[in-house]
């Protein structure tokens, strides 16, 4: 960890910090995937994903800081689960709805094939994946970017999204290294991929930033995660699934002006800084 008296300006130093959490996690995450192939056995790389939530408990030992300085606390517990819900359930409906109106395939309402496999995926891998890029991300890295961007949210939000969407390039370059995918479909793969994972990463930093809580930004990326990869709106049928998903992600934007209009003020709790 850069020390108090280094050279560097506290923003570069938090800069510095940033890139270098990243490039350590992104190598753990790149060795699960490209090394030990645990995704083809298990169906996720959940070692790396495990490891890297203890990994992330030691650093805020290591860096004085507890759970609740990353938004893991029990205030407004409830509160925030239940507008979280209302907010993911109306992007994931209009997902949906536009899925079924594009492709004309009412089979994407269908949840009867709930399987162990569903469960598994949802129950054991998503969680332990979305507690550790939610720690990570926004816990983390936006409250750093604070530091970076001197307090000022919207550009710190736009870091934090930044590496988020840049954390998801190893899924299609895998696809393209194995040759499941050709090149030019990686290349694609790739820009659909990033874009989408930074723009769903900009409300959920504003929740988080609004509410000192990462309760909402862990409700939303938990659905979010379930709705995509494993329900039946999967399909190879890309002419619906596309716009489908862009409609989700822009209700999800589009829920920043509705936020504060319908949350209690007493649930508000501005983010400070990291320092």
């Amino acid at each position: 960890m850069l020390q108090k008296d280094s050279p560097f300006p506290e923003k570069y130093r938090s800069l510095l910090l940033i890139i270098g959490l990243f490039l350590f996690f992104l190598i753990f995450k790149m060795l699960d995937i490209f090394w030990l192939t645990l995704d083809e056995e298990w169906g996720d790389i959940l070692l790396s994903k495990s490891f890297s939530v203890v990994l992330i408990l030691f650093l805020l030992i290591f860096m004085g800081k507890t759970l609740a300085d990353i938004g893991i606390k029990r205030e407004y517990f409830f509160y925030n689960i239940f507008f979280s819900l209302g907010f993911v359930l109306l992007s994931i409906i209009s997902m949906r709805l536009v899925y079924t109106f594009i492709a004309g395939d009412f089979l994407a309402w269908d949840f009867s094939e709930v399987t162990m496999t569903f469960l598994y995926f949802t129950f054991v891998t998503n969680i332990v994946n979305v507690m550790m890029e939610e720690s990570l991300f926004r816990g983390i890295f936006l409250r750093l970017s604070l530091d970076v961007t001197k307090k000022h949210f919207w550009k710190a939000n736009l870091i934090q999204a930044f590496f988020f969407g840049l954390w998801h390039f190893p899924t299609p370059l895998k696809g393209y290294i194995s040759g499941e995918v050709a090149f030019f479909e990686f290349i694609l793969f790739t820009i659909v991929l990033c874009t989408f994972s930074f723009l769903v990463a900009v409300p959920w930093g504003y929740y988080y930033y609004k509410t000192s809580s990462l309760l909402p930004s862990l409700i939303w990326h938990l659905f979010w995660n379930a709705t995509l990869g494993i329900s039946p709106l999967l399909s190879d049928n890309m002419a619906a699934y596309l716009p489908a998903l862009l409609v989700g992600t822009l209700v999800g934007l589009g829920s920043i002006p509705l936020f504060e209009r319908i949350i209690s003020p007493e649930v508000l709790d501005e983010l400070p800084p990291w320092t």
